[in-house]
C-alpha cells in the first residue's frame, strides 16, 4: 500500500529533474505513445488522438532545453513478435505515425527516428545525436524481452545511459524491461513531469478532495474496477455505477437483466458487500433505474426503454429486460438522476462509459454525462477523467482535455493506483 510520504518523495524527485544538469548527456526517456491509429484511403496509418503525445511534451521539451541528447522509447499496441516478422510488425504497430506528430510538435530538425530500439542501427543513431536533439526508437514490444522483463534486453536498452526518466504513467503497472528493468541498471532515475502530475492529482482524490466527491464508474472489466468502487465507498459522497459494470450489481440484487452478459457472476457476493459498505460509511450508492435495450447489439437496432427495479422481478405490470434482450445504455431517467448528482459535486472522478457509446443507438447516456461533467468543470468543480475508453468518449462527445481539470493518460494504471496498489514503475522511486 502507498502512503502520502511516498508521494512527497516523488514530488521532490520531479523537482530534482527540473534542476538536473544534463547538457551533452545521453538521457533515456520512457514515454507512453500507445495512441489510437486510423487508416487513410491508401491504408496508411496516422495518429487519431495525440493526447498522450502532447501530455509527454513538457518533459521532452524540458530535457531538450537542458541540452540533453534525448533517446525516447515507447510501445504501441500489443504486437506478437513470436508470430510475425519485424517488417510485418512495423506495418501494423510501428511508431512512424507517432514520429510524424513529434516532427510537427518539435520541428523536424530536432528529432529523428530509427526502426529498431537495440542493436547496431540504434547504436549508430544514438552515437550521432547532438545536444538538444531527440531520437525516437522503434516499438520496444517488437522484442519478447520487453514484456518478459528480460535482463539481457534491459541491459541492451540501458548500455548508453547514466540517466533514465520515466514519464509513461500508463505503463507504471507493468513490470517490463523498459519500465522497471532499466531502472535497476541505470544509476540516476527520475519521474517525468507527467508521472508526477498524475500521481499528485490521483492521490488528491483521497488525501485532499473538495467535498462533495462524486465518483462515476462505468465500462466493463469488473475484476479491475471492483476494488476501486469499494475503495471510494469509504471516502466519496456518492458513488454512481453504470455501463456493463452495473449489471453485476443489478443481477446481484435480483434484478432481471435478460440476455445482457453479466461478467463474473461469482462476484455477486462481493457486489452486495460493496453496497453494504457504502451504506455503513453513509455513502449514496446509485445504480441505473432504467435502461435502453435492444434484441441485440448488432445490425438494425430498434430500441426500447425499460425500468430496472426489484419490483419488476415479480410484477408482470413492470417489465424488466426480457429474455433475448440486452441492455446497451442508461435510460433517460438515469441520465437525469446522474446529472443532478454531478451538479452538486465539487470533485468528480469518472472512469468508464455508461453504455456501448460507439453505437449511435446507445451513445446518449455516455455523451450526456460527459457534457454534464464538462459543465461542472466550468462551474468550478475539479473533474478527473480516468483515461482509456473514458478519454475516447470525451472526444466522441466533441469535447477536449480543456473541458476537464485532468484526463488521465493511463486507464489501467490509474485503476491500480486508486485501489492502493503500489505500481512496479513507482516502486523504483519509493
Amino acid at each position: 500500500m502507498y502512503s502520502p510520504a511516498k508521494y512527497e518523495r516523488l514530488s521532490h524527485q520531479a523537482q530534482a529533474l527540473k534542476g538536473l544538469n544534463c547538457f551533452g548527456e545521453l538521457v533515456l526517456l520512457r514515454t507512453d505513445f500507445n495512441v489510437p491509429l486510423s487508416k487513410g484511403p491508401k491504408g496508411e496509418l496516422s495518429v487519431s488522438d495525440a493526447t498522450r503525445i502532447d501530455a509527454a511534451l513538457p518533459t521532452v521539451r524540458l530535457l531538450l532545453g537542458k541540452g540533453a541528447k534525448l533517446v525516447i522509447v515507447s510501445h504501441l499496441g500489443r504486437p506478437e513478435p513470436n508470430k510475425a516478422s519485424l517488417s510485418a510488425l512495423r506495418l501494423t504497430h510501428g511508431l512512424n505515425p507517432v514520429f510524424s506528430v513529434l516532427k510537427e510538435r518539435l520541428g523536424a530538425e530536432n528529432i529523428g527516428f530509427v526502426d529498431s530500439c537495440v542493436g547496431p542501427v540504434a547504436d549508430t543513431a544514438i552515437a550521432q545525436l547532438q545536444s538538444g536533439q531527440a531520437l525516437l526508437l522503434e516499438n520496444v514490444r517488437f522484442h519478447v524481452g520487453e514484456t518478459q522483463n528480460d535482463l539481457d534486453f534491459a541491459k541492451q536498452l540501458s548500455k548508453h545511459f547514466r540517466i533514465f526518466v520515466n514519464d509513461a504513467f500508463g505503463v507504471l503497472h507493468r513490470d517490463d524491461a523498459s519500465v522497471t528493468g532499466v531502472a535497476k541498471i541505470i544509476p540516476n532515475c527520475f519521474p517525468g513531469l507527467l508521472v508526477a502530475k498524475e500521481v499528485h492529482i490521483l492521490s488528491g482524490l483521497f488525501l485532499r478532495p473538495r467535498m462533495p466527491l462524486v465518483v462515476l464508474i462505468g465500462g466493463a472489466k469488473v475484476a479491475d474496477k471492483m476494488g476501486v468502487v469499494g475503495k471510494f465507498c469509504e471516502t466519496a459522497s456518492k458513488v454512481l455505477v453504470g455501463g456493463k459494470m452495473a449489471f453485476t450489481f443489478l443481477a446481484a440484487k435480483g434484478v432481471l437483466v435478460g440476455a445482457t452478459q453479466v461478467d463474473e457472476p461469482h462476484r455477486f457476493e462481493e457486489a452486495r458487500n460493496i453496497e453494504k459498505k457504502a451504506r455503513s460509511y453513509g455513502v449514496d450508492f446509485l445504480l441505473p433505474s432504467d435502461q435502453v435495450v435492444a434484441a441485440n447489439l448488432e445490425g438494425p437496432l430498434p430500441t426500447a426503454i425499460v425500468p430496472l427495479t426489484l419490483a419488476c422481478c415479480t410484477s408482470p405490470l413492470e417489465p424488466c429486460i426480457r429474455d433475448g434482450f440486452v441492455g446497451g445504455d442508461i435510460g433517460p431517467k438515469t441520465v437525469k438522476e446522474f446529472e443532478d448528482v454531478i451538479q452538486t459535486a465539487c470533485t468528480i472522478f469518472w472512469n468508464g462509459p455508461l453504455g456501448a457509446y460507439e453505437m449511435p443507438a446507445f451513445s446518449f447516456g455516455t455523451l450526456a454525462i460527459a457534457h454534464a461533467i464538462a459543465a461542472a468543470t466550468k462551474k468550478g468543480a475539479t473533474t478527473i477523467v480516468g483515461g482509456g475508453d473514458s478519454s475516447a468518449a470525451v472526444h466522441e462527445a466533441g469535447l477536449t482535455a480543456a473541458d476537464f481539470t485532468h484526463i488521465c493518460t493511463g486507464g489501467g494504471a490509474s485503476l491500480e493506483f486508486l485501489q492502493g496498489n503500489m505500481l512496479p514503475g513507482l516502486a523504483v522511486w519509493t
